[in-house]
């Protein structure tokens, strides 16, 4: 008899065992998705903290859009992640008001002039990002992102979600070679912005020309020559170079680093070089 009670014992803590090694492990959960409408970039539309190394993620729903961009901006200069679906890839990134960039390439990246250089530009009628931000074309669809926070303490956020206008008065219709804007070199100034990642404005030069080229920011702006038939012939100009554009010929103007942003730091100026001929000693009496 006792040996039955041993054997049952034994067969019981085995029972046991198999069931414990036999149970799934758990499946990490994907966080939870708060969903947020769009206000007039005034109020904040959200606002929360997050322990070091955590996240947060949202929604948007596009259809609440009636100008053509939209703003998803933060007070903070968290990890900013636009995704192309709940839980999916990155789309664009950013952790400054500086810039943001496709995939990954906006985090943690150190800026190299600020939150841009260049004022008095007609473009700019409203300040740039309070923190990081990311600005894409409306559409309808639902659009996600998540805000992490990547530094080794706690952190306190707010959420703005907006509609916006181009502040480039040209876009969108100057996003291809036959859509290109005609160069005025009587104008004060011939300007444009990189609002949105894969942005390029083009300009039509009617009659030979030596036009400075001038940007702000972080985006990485550059310039490329092309002859009528849109194949590129020079370049890429940087901040600060003299261009000599021969009649009849385009420019196209991108970030070179898949960047966009919004104010002063997308901002780039094409300008009528002036020669500075200094003047001559006036000689001694």
């Amino acid at each position: 008899m006792r040996r039955l009670v041993t054997l049952l014992a034994l067969l019981a803590a085995t029972t046991l065992v198999i069931s414990a090694c036999s149970k799934p492990s758990e499946v990490p959960q994907p966080p939870a998705t708060t969903a947020l409408d769009m206000t007039d970039g005034v109020a904040t539309v959200y606002s929360g903290s997050l322990a070091a190394g955590r996240s947060a993620q949202f929604s948007l729903d596009g259809a609440d859009a009636s100008d053509p961009l939209i703003v998803i901006e933060l007070d903070a200069n968290l990890d900013l992640r636009l995704l192309d679906r709940k839980d999916g890839l990155t789309v664009a990134t950013s952790s400054s008001p500086g810039f943001f960039a496709a995939g990954s390439a906006g985090l943690g990246v150190a800026l190299a002039g600020g939150s841009g250089s260049l004022d008095g530009s007609a473009i700019v009628t409203t300040a740039p990002c309070r923190g990081s931000c990311i600005v894409i074309t409306a559409s309808t669809d639902t659009r996600y992102f998540t805000v992490t926070n990547s530094g080794a303490g706690a952190a306190s956020y707010g959420i703005y979600l907006y509609d916006s206008i181009f502040r480039d008065t040209n876009e969108d219709g100057n996003n291809t070679i036959g859509g290109a804007v005609s160069y005025e070199p009587s104008a004060t100034t011939n300007e444009g912005a990189i609002e949105v990642i894969g942005d390029a404005d083009w300009w039509f030069v009617e009659n030979t020309a030596e036009i400075d080229f001038d940007t702000g920011g972080d985006v990485g702006i550059v310039a490329y020559r092309h002859t009528a038939d849109g194949t590129q012939v020079a370049g890429p100009y940087l901040n600060g170079q003299m261009l000599l554009v021969p009649a009849g010929q385009y420019l196209r103007v991108v970030s070179s680093s898949s960047r966009a942003g919004r104010g002063a730091t997308a901002n780039y100026f094409l300008t009528a070089h002036v020669e500075v001929v200094p003047l001559a000693p006036s000689s001694a009496r």
